[in-house]
């Protein structure tokens, strides 16, 4: 399943050219968000099977990544300033109101969009990552890494050195990050990906067709923008603050079973910031769910989608 087989979308948003991906023509409009290192490809599966049950489906590129313009300033990739320019994508396509899903980042803005903009959601979920409320003592990302060493591999990435060597070489850190879960390789020396990649085994998770297309996607795009939202700490935390700590929203959570990154436990202080929690687990999978067990979160989507957002087609003339 390649880009052509997609409907791709232009929109100018905040002065940003967003790339998006349109599937399907229901009333019900499911926005899915991406995250790193990802683009709208990510949500593949999932695009086309939720067209084919009667939603609409909108997969953008999130700021700084594939075909949607980067930024000059850093705060314009906080999750409000990103998460206001979805909403007013949304406004331009005629849409009010959407179930709004992330993975990765893409959770963590899901989660966002829902506190900052509750009467644009319908439902809200998240793919591995956990929610977290507002935090009223900021904490550095050092800091955090002490209290949760599998996010480690963060402070590389928020460096200009991991900037410098992944626009080097894009294809062996897609190489080392891309892969299953019983394929994964020690993540923990992050500064040195970009030099692994090429003395790992070629993973299954992608066909040869599928690891080409992320590679020139990055290669064109660089990982500037992408490696932007790992800095936006301190900004995101500022503006969290004067939020609710409860989400009142139909919402959904799926753990993956081995994702190393963010991993179930992370999530089990969830259900009492929710009045209407759903949580699913996916077995036999890591972080890159979605691709490594496509049914079963295709299942999970539908099951909560049909409760909580009923499709709702076209009436015909």
């Amino acid at each position: 399943m390649l880009a052509q087989d997609f409907e791709h979308c232009y929109a100018t948003v905040n002065g940003v050219r967003y790339h998006y991906v349109n599937e399907g023509h229901g009333s019900t409009v499911v926005l899915l968000l991406h995250g790193f290192p990802d683009f709208w490809y990510g949500w593949r599966h999932q695009i086309k099977f939720l067209g084919a049950h009667g939603y609409r489906v909108i997969a953008p590129d999130l700021r700084g990544y594939g075909q949607t313009d980067g930024a000059d300033t850093l705060a314009a990739y906080s999750m409000r300033s990103v998460g206001s320019d979805m909403m007013l994508l949304l406004t331009q396509l005629g849409i009010k109101r959407a179930v709004v899903i992330g993975h990765d980042w893409g959770g963590m803005l899901a989660w966002r969009i829902a506190m900052h903009f509750p009467h644009r959601v319908v439902a809200v979920g998240s793919l591995c990552t956990p929610y977290t409320p507002p935090d009223p003592i900021y904490h550095s990302l050092e800091d955090t890494v002490k209290q949760a060493p599998n996010l480690a591999y963060q402070v590389y990435l928020a460096s200009e050195q991991a900037v410098a060597d992944l626009d080097a070489k894009p294809e062996s850190f897609l190489h080392m990050v891309l892969r299953r879960w019983n394929e994964a390789v020690d993540i923990s020396k992050a500064d040195k990906w970009h030099q692994r990649g090429t003395q790992v085994p070629v993973s299954q998770l992608l066909t040869p067709e599928e690891r080409d297309y992320y590679v020139s996607t990055f290669r064109n795009s660089g990982f500037r923008g992408p490696l932007s939202w790992y800095r936006m700490r301190k900004i995101n935390y500022e503006e969290d603050q004067g939020l609710p700590s409860r989400i009142e929203l139909p919402a959904l959570m799926i753990t993956a079973e081995h994702d190393t990154a963010l991993p179930p436990s992370m999530a089990a202080k969830m259900p009492q910031f929710f009045s209407n929690l759903t949580m699913e687990a996916a077995k036999d999978c890591g972080h890159w769910l979605m691709v490594e067990q496509t049914e079963q979160v295709n299942a999970f989507l539908l099951s909560f989608l049909q409760k909580t957002a009923p499709a709702i087609l076209p009436t015909k003339m």
